[in-house]
């Protein structure tokens, strides 16, 4: 649900970073983005980066919801008090500026790939991960109480972090009085490659997050990797499909826009002259890099609207079903560089 209506996420990584220009020009980059998101049929984004009022006001403009990141630092001691408590009141403050704006779809607790992050950058212990696992659910149950009619979407590779939030999972329902985080968290499950592994992957994680966490997923990042240019269109469209039949959600393309440093230039990261990567779908100057975006755009074009879920009435039966815990799998393995 965004804004009470029942959606599909046709959504795209929009990762450009415009903060340090002038407003001007902000806004004029925002809007060219915008309308060209807008005419394809994407209807969210989502990233890493800085999403502020203009974002945001733009978003409103072309009817383009955000989810809004909340970055942690992967260097943090989320088993620290005191570090949680600043971080905690740092989030309050971020939820309570932005939950009035109506471009708001959800939060980002913890921005992008945080467990990834600390594992494949700083090689944390898996109890720091777990701590940091624990946070991020607190942020989102923070964000439900302080605003109930948006979800927190939390985004890790594939399946292999499931862990770590399942034991969160466990700890929050300990709690007196808790809040089933069914009702505000959204899985965000990052996957590249080829088709046979995309669809593997994602079947596996449904069937984890179904057993475990029991919570909606959505693809929050997707692309194909190590491919000709000229198979890039049929396979971003491919992977769409994949995704969104075994979410029943959609998903979120990577990526929208260049972001990697040019060394040819005075400043490598300067915004006006960053490199397309491998996923980037346009250039500096927003043209196609081929036709991928345009194949996207197809697939987001003919959704139409969902009808809402809503829970068949159960038949009373006499004798109890018995009662079974679902424990997932799950199987780590290194993490591909993108």
């Amino acid at each position: 649900m965004a804004n009470g209506r029942a959606t599909y996420v046709k959504g795209l990584n929009y990762n450009v970073n415009y903060t340090a220009l002038d407003e001007d020009l902000r806004l004029k980059l925002h809007r060219r983005d915008f309308q060209i998101m807008r005419d394809a049929g994407v209807n969210v984004v989502v990233g890493w980066g800085i999403y502020d009022d203009i974002t945001l006001n733009v978003a409103q403009e072309f009817g383009i919801g955000v989810i809004m990141p909340f970055d942690l630092s992967p260097e943090a001691a989320y088993e620290n008090e005191n570090t949680r408590n600043e971080l905690m009141q740092t989030f309050r403050e971020y939820v309570l500026h932005y939950k009035n704006f109506p471009a708001v779809w959800g939060w980002n607790p913890g921005g992008d790939e945080l467990l990834y992050r600390m594992r494949s950058e700083l090689s944390r212990t898996p109890d720091k991960l777990q701590a940091a696992a624990d946070f991020e659910l607190e942020l989102a149950n923070l964000a439900y109480a302080l605003d109930p009619n948006r979800i927190s979407l939390i985004k890790e590779p594939r399946d292999w972090y499931l862990k770590y939030m399942y034991e969160s999972f466990q700890k929050i329902k300990a709690e007196p009085n808790y809040t089933d985080p069914a009702k505000f968290l959204v899985y965000g499950v990052n996957v590249y490659g080829k088709l046979d592994d995309v669809e593997t992957v994602l079947t596996n994680t449904r069937t984890s997050i179904d057993a475990g966490l029991r919570v909606a997923m959505i693809v929050s990042e997707f692309g194909p990797r190590e491919l000709p240019r000229v198979e890039r269109p049929q396979n971003y469209a491919a992977i769409w499909d994949i995704g969104w039949r075994i979410s029943g959600i959609g998903g979120c393309a990577y990526v929208y826009g260049p972001d990697q440093p040019n060394p040819d230039a005075p400043n490598p990261y300067d915004p006006l002259v960053l490199l397309p990567s491998e996923y980037s779908l346009f250039d500096i100057d927003a043209k196609p890099i081929d036709d991928s975006f345009a194949a996207l755009a197809v697939k987001w074009r003919a959704l139409g609207t969902p009808t809402p879920y809503r829970s068949p009435t159960p038949t009373p039966s006499r004798t109890p079903a018995p009662s079974r815990t679902l424990t997932p799998s799950w199987s780590p393995t290194p993490a591909p560089v993108r």
